[in-house]
C-alpha cells in the first residue's frame, strides 16, 4: 500500500483558513459586525476566492468567527455596551446569529 504524496496544499489551505478566521475576528471586534470578504481578503492577504474555496458564504465564515468566545464576548458588548442581563448569558449564541446575519 502506498502512502499519499503530500505536496503541502492541505497545509497550506489550514494556515489560510486560520488567517483569514484570525483576521474576520479581528475586523468583527474592531466593530466591523458584518466584514466584507473583500475587506478580510485584502487584510488576511488571500482572494475572495480563497476564502469561498474555503467557506461555503460569506455567513458561513461570519458564524465560524462567532465560534471563538472572546469575539463573542467583544461583539456583544459593543452591540449591547454590556447591558445583557445575566440571565440572557445561555441565549447568546442564538442572540449573535440574530444580530450579525439579521435573523434569528
Amino acid at each position: 500500500m502506498s502512502t499519499p504524496k503530500n505536496d503541502g496544499r492541505t497545509a497550506r489551505r489550514a494556515r489560510t483558513a486560520e488567517r483569514v478566521l484570525t483576521t474576520c475576528r479581528d475586523l468583527m471586534k474592531g466593530g466591523a459586525l458584518r466584514p466584507s470578504v473583500e475587506d478580510i481578503a485584502h487584510a488576511a492577504g488571500c482572494s475572495k476566492r480563497n476564502i469561498f474555496d474555503i467557506f461555503q458564504s460569506k455567513e458561513a465564515l461570519h458564524l465560524e468567527a462567532l465560534r471563538d468566545e472572546q469575539t463573542q464576548a467583544v461583539v456583544l458588548a459593543m452591540i449591547l455596551r454590556d447591558s445583557l442581563p445575566p440571565q440572557t448569558e445561555g441565549d447568546r449564541t442564538r442572540l449573535l446569529h440574530a444580530i450579525v446575519l439579521g435573523k434569528a
